[in-house]
């Protein structure tokens, strides 16, 4: 749970939207650094998002809601931003940003109750907001996506095996250092072909326009077999949308490819799906895994950080390694 007091971030409530809270509670944080508490008004809960303090700049958050409204209008799972006294989405208080937004129905349980169904209505969700997205003119550059794979790669070096090897002599934990070894063998062994596959679209212009670029099965919601929520657009910036489709498919089905190929046609059914974006997606999933346990053992061992919940994070590594494990890269 966040160390904020909650009680300051609901006067900034009263005071730039003019709600009167009647409870607040925080909700169990994420890996991006923002707070998020559900907040009861007696028109309903909202949720109260504050933004790491090296979030945004205002020009950046501004497009990021300006997106998000665009969304919202034909998309009634995205949640809708609630304008301040203002007119603003946004304030500044204790040097983060805050923003104000419904609280979308509904539970991320989809790897607790996976359904044919309940796959399709994510991938059916990603295809409208994508499509509403696409008014914009794309540019035609290479995908981000690749290149932020290919760095996470390159970066790690013989000097990062050593200090790994040296701080894992120290840990107390044995179950973690376990893992870590066992992770530790991942970005070694099999970056190169990770590499390999990757560097024909190094260079390769593709279409890129607004896409969330993290959104998993943790921000996923359903009803039932309803998608219901499709919330966090914190991440949100010009992509490829190969790089949804991988994060999206790989969090809710893993490397299954009969799942893969269930969710690829969900999204065509909706949104036009050349064949060399599906391929782009399934390369992104498995790469995107290798580039993960790299930055999770960096982030865990080689370069530790406070985190608000170190044991999720270790989980994630966990799954990120079994995936290579079962699956391979």
């Amino acid at each position: 749970m966040t160390d904020l007091p909650l009680d300051p971030w609901l006067a900034v409530v009263s005071q730039g939207w003019g709600l009167i809270p009647r409870s607040a509670r925080w909700v169990p944080p994420g890996f991006s650094g923002a707070a998020v508490a559900r907040i009861e008004t007696p028109s309903g809960p909202l949720a109260l998002r504050i933004w790491p303090a090296e979030g945004p700049s205002p020009e950046q958050l501004d497009w990021i809601h300006a997106q998000q409204r665009h969304a919202a209008q034909t998309c009634p799972f995205v949640p809708r931003l609630i304008p301040t006294r203002t007119g603003k989405t946004r304030l500044r208080h204790a040097g983060r940003w805050c923003e104000l937004a419904t609280w979308q129905p509904g539970t991320a349980d989809f790897r607790l109750q996976p359904t044919p169904q309940r796959l399709q209505a994510a991938l059916a969700g990603l295809a409208l907001v994508h499509e509403a997205w696409s008014h914009a003119p794309p540019r035609q550059e290479p995908c981000p996506a690749v290149l932020r794979r290919l760095d996470r790669l390159v970066g790690w070096t013989a000097a990062d095996d050593t200090a790994l090897a040296q701080r894992l002599a120290l840990h107390p934990d044995p179950d973690q250092v376990a893992l870590a070894r066992q992770a530790w063998l991942l970005p070694r062994t099999p970056r190169a072909p990770a590499q390999v596959r990757l560097s024909p679209w190094r260079n390769r212009p593709v279409p890129l326009q607004p896409c969330l670029t993290d959104v998993w099965s943790d921000h996923v919601l359903f009803v039932d077999d309803k998608l219901t929520g499709l919330v966090d657009f914190g991440g949100l910036r010009w992509d490829h949308v190969a790089v949804d489709l991988a994060r999206l498919i790989g969090s809710l089905v893993d490397g299954d490819t009969q799942a893969w190929s269930l969710a690829l046609a969900a999204y065509a059914r909706h949104r036009r799906l050349e064949p060399a974006t599906g391929d782009l997606a399934r390369l992104l999933d498995r790469t995107g895994q290798l580039a993960a346990v790299a930055t999770w053992l960096r982030t865990l061992v080689l370069e530790p950080r406070p985190l608000a919940d170190p044991g999720r994070a270790w989980a994630r590594l966990a799954q990120c390694t079994l995936r290579l494990t079962q699956d391979g890269v």
